[in-house]
């Protein structure tokens, strides 16, 4: 990252992804949720508004075999990626959305209150743990 005025690179270090308990994985049959604002929302996408990324980046952690790996890359949609190539490598089945699912359940709370479209609560009604 460059600074505007004297031009000098500076290093990025992304904020720490928060620790806590071991995240569970969920499923869900659905594909929409409703949000705070009672639009319907397809839950095949990052769940947080454009120009908006979590604190701690967009590092996620999935479950695969019982081992639970950190993503880490700049995008959500690419943090997304890796996850359904993970899952494929590892001959693993796992529906899309179950995935998009369980990104959202880790962003989500790691967002600022006034930029949630939606709650944990909310995802969580229309899961199970897998």
């Amino acid at each position: 990252m460059g600074c505007y005025n004297c031009h000098q690179t500076v290093p990025f270090t992304p904020e720490p992804v928060p620790e806590g308990p071991p995240f569970v994985m969920r499923k869900t049959a659905f594909d929409r949720v409703t949000g705070i604002d009672d639009k319907v929302y397809l839950l095949v996408q990052p769940l947080v508004p454009a120009a908006r990324y979590p604190r701690g980046h967009w590092a996620a952690t999935v479950t695969i075999k019982g081992i639970p790996r950190v993503i880490d890359r700049p995008t959500g949609i690419e943090v997304f990626n890796e996850a359904m190539r993970l899952f494929q490598l590892n001959e693993e089945e796992f529906w899309f959305v179950n995935i998009w699912l369980n990104l959202n359940l880790q962003w989500i709370p790691r967002l600022p209150e006034r930029y949630r479209i939606v709650t944990v609560e909310q995802l969580e009604a229309i899961s199970e743990p897998a």
